[in-house]
Formats: structure tokens, C-alpha cells, sequence
């Protein structure tokens, strides 16, 4: 998948610039046309959700690098992770070159992090013994909440990952006590942090953007407040159609020297996600933005407490300039038509009438097992090899179920 790299922003942020706004009712601000389309189509996946998860792996690309393939019971990547962000990570890392030289040892920090596949992931990309990596997730027992239960051999076999649980041992990152305990313990000393929060989205997938407002500016915040000079950030978000976003991408603009836009192959491709990836912090104290940033983890905390269906409208004071809007625009519709076209792609697929079904698929898994391969020869992952006489079979899809 192509990146794109954001105009450089070279004024800076004062703590008076930063003024947080909650709202109910919110009005998308670029995209108008393609947010419309895409929203419909998203409404049209779920009248569909008994096949969508079904067929969507069939129109995913690189699927097969981490899913088993249908019949063969294996995946085409050799290493089984705790999850397909694993794969993400290794992705990002190698082509923007964030892990460094490995004469010299790092810390790194991960939000929202659970079940652990991006530590796992510079765990296995890094081969310094003084390396330390933290990991932050918020503890529940609720299944939809993705804690550290699925990782417990790499937790208990590797001295470097360190699990944080915040002063209130929630691992709640929107929440004052922790921010304030987070900053206190780790200012300014983190070469790399990710952000990799997200929600089940299956009931509303309309509403990504503003329901993971909250979640996504609370691990930037962290991120500004605990990142070494020079370091990097990795943050996953999902569409790019309300002001706040737009704020959030720009802010960051302001701290790191070079911040792109990236959909990864190993992202599947009918989703909104994408990760904005912040190269070279800027600072090498963020001090002064504390009391400012702790306050809008307040406000945070406060509305989440409140369950108060609102969401963030704005976070600056201050316009941004028109290019950078105009850039941020242009990127998301590209993005956001590849993603459309995938949906109808899926969609038509799950509407299929004819009764080549079965081999149309199948010819499809094949030519996806090729990329998968590929993909793993040019990110050094160990894959198993397929011949033609691999069986590949899915005789139980059936065009009269559909």
C-alpha cells in the first residue's frame, strides 16, 4: 500500500492553543461526498453480517499470512502470533525504519496494547538484552476487551516486557491518576511508543471515527508526554472525516519532524484502519504541557464516567492552515475509494449467484497465497511453500445460501 507524507508544520504548539470540545450532534467536515457513499455501503454490510466475516477474508489480499487457509489447516506464515498486529508492526518497522541500531538499547511503550502483538513483535525485531519494553492495556473481564490473557508465554518468558497497570491498576489510560503516575514515572524517555486502541465495531461500523475520538487523543497525549527526542509513535486510527481528527493528525505534525498516513498491507482492506506514523520527536521535554494535557484527561474521564454519548467536536484554538486541510482531504479520499471498492468487491461476491462459486474463491485464495508468500520473502518472515498439488478446497460455500 502507498504512504503519504504530511506537509511539514514548523510552528509550535502553545498549552492556550489546546481547548477541548464535547458534542453530541457532529457534522463530518471533508469527504462529505465519499463519507456519504462510504456510510451507505458500511449499512449495507450489515445487512449482511452472517457472510460478511465469511467472504471478507476471501477479498483481503494478505489474509493467508496470519489466517489458516481454508482446507490446509495452516497459515502461510511459519510463526503463529498472538495476532495480526504482529504482522502490522514488523510492516511499519521495516519500511519506515523505526527500530534502531541494536548496539544501542531502548525502551518502548505500548497503548492499549493487549493481547500483545506489537510488543511480541520488537521482542522479536530487536536483539539487545538491556532493551525494555512496556505494555499498557486496560484490565476487564469482558471477552471484548483484548487484555493480556492470549499472551501469557511471552508475558512470563521475556525480562524485558514490563506490564503497567497505572496508579489504580485499571490500565485505563483515560484516566487522570494514571496519566499523571504514566508521566511522572516515563517523561521524555521512550524511543518508541504505539497507540493500538480500538473497539468492536461489528454493531456500528459508522461510527468508528467518533466513538475512538477519546481513546485516540488520550494515547496521543501520553505519547507527546513520555516520547524521548528523536523517538517515534505509532497510532492507529480509522477514518478521516470530522475536524477533530484532522486536529489530532496536525498536533502531531507539530511535535515530530516527518508524520505519514499508512494503510498496511497486513491491514485488511475493507476496514477503516489506518496508523499515522510520527518520526523524530521534536522535544526533549514536554514538561510544560503537562498541566494542560492532565486537564483534558480529566474532561476525558469525566464524560466517559458520565456515559454521555458525547463526543469530541475540537481540540485547538487556533485554524489550521488551508493546504494542510485541503492534504489531509485528498489523502482520505484515496484511501477511502481502494476501501470502497474492496466492500463492493465483497459485497458482489456475497451476492453471487452463478455455480462457479466455489472455484471462482478458490482461484482467489490462490492468487492471494502467491502475494502472502511475497510479502513474507520481503518482511524476512519464515513461510511454508505451496505447490499445485496443495488441495485447496471450500465446497461448503453454496450459491443457493445466498
Amino acid at each position: 500500500m502507498s504512504y503519504y507524507l504530511l506537509p511539514h508544520i514548523s510552528s509550535t504548539l502553545d498549552s492556550s492553543d489546546i481547548h477541548i470540545e464535547l458534542d453530541d450532534k457532529l457534522l463530518n467536515n471533508v469527504c462529505k461526498t465519499t463519507h456519504k457513499y462510504l456510510s451507505t455501503l458500511k449499512r449495507e454490510i450489515e445487512s449482511h453480517t452472517d457472510k460478511w466475516d465469511i467472504y471478507k477474508k476471501f477479498t483481503n489480499t494478505y489474509e493467508y499470512i496470519h489466517t489458516q487457509i481454508p482446507s490446509l489447516k495452516q497459515s502461510v506464515s511459519k510463526y503463529k502470533p498472538v495476532s495480526r498486529a504482529y504482522f502490522k508492526f514488523v510492516e511499519i518497522a521495516n519500511l519506515f525504519d523505526i527500530i534502531p541500531d541494536n548496539r544501542f538499547s531502548i525502551s518502548s511503550f505500548h497503548l492499549c496494547e493487549g493481547p500483545g502483538g506489537f510488543i511480541e513483535a520488537i521482542c522479536h525485531l530487536r536483539n539487545n538484552s538491556n532493551d525494555k519494553f512496556y505494555g499498557m492495556t486496560l484490565i476487564g473481564e469482558d471477552d471484548n476487551i483484548p487484555g493480556w490473557k492470549k499472551n501469557p508465554k511471552l508475558l512470563k518468558n521475556n525480562p524485558k516486557i514490563h506490564i503497567e497497570y497505572g496508579e489504580d491498576n485499571t490500565g485505563n489510560i483515560i484516566s487522570y491518576i494514571n496519566y499523571l503516575h504514566t508521566v511522572n514515572k516515563f517523561k521524555n524517555t521512550m524511543n518508541i511508543i504505539t497507540g493500538d486502541g480500538g473497539f468492536d465495531f461489528s454493531s456500528n461500523f459508522n461510527n468508528q471515527e467518533n466513538m475512538s475520538s477519546k481513546l485516540i487523543l488520550a494515547q496521543i497525549l501520553y505519547a507527546i508526554s513520555i516520547q524521548a527526542y528523536k523517538g517515534h509513535f505509532i497510532l492507529k486510527i480509522f477514518d478521516i472525516f470530522f475536524k477533530s481528527t484532522i486536529e489530532f493528525i496536525y498536533i502531531l505534525n507539530m511535535f515530530y519532524d516527518k508524520v505519514y498516513i499508512f494503510k498496511p498491507q497486513t491491514s485488511r482492506l475493507a476496514n477503516s484502519e489506518k496508523y499515522i506514523v510520527c518520526k523524530s520527536f521534536k522535544f526533549t521535554t514536554t514538561e510544560q504541557y503537562k498541566n494542560t494535557f492532565s486537564t483534558i484527561i480529566k474532561t476525558l474521564e469525566s464524560s466517559q464516567e458520565k456515559a454521555d454519548q458525547k463526543y469530541i467536536s475540537g481540540i485547538l484554538n487556533t485554524k489550521m492552515p488551508i493546504f494542510y486541510v485541503t492534504r489531509i482531504e485528498e489523502i482520505s479520499n484515496v484511501l477511502c475509494q481502494f476501501q470502497i471498492n474492496v466492500i463492493q468487491n465483497t459485497i458482489s461476491l456475497i451476492k453471487y449467484q452463478k455455480n462457479d462459486l466455489n472455484k471462482k474463491v478458490e482461484e482467489m485464495i490462490k492468487n492471494n497465497i502467491t502475494k502472502c508468500i511475497q510479502w513474507c520473502i520481503k518482511n524476512n518472515i519464515g513461510y511454508n511453500k505451496y505447490t499445485s498439488k496443495n488441495s485447496i478446497s471450500i465446497d461448503y460455500l453454496q450459491t443457493s445460501q445466498l
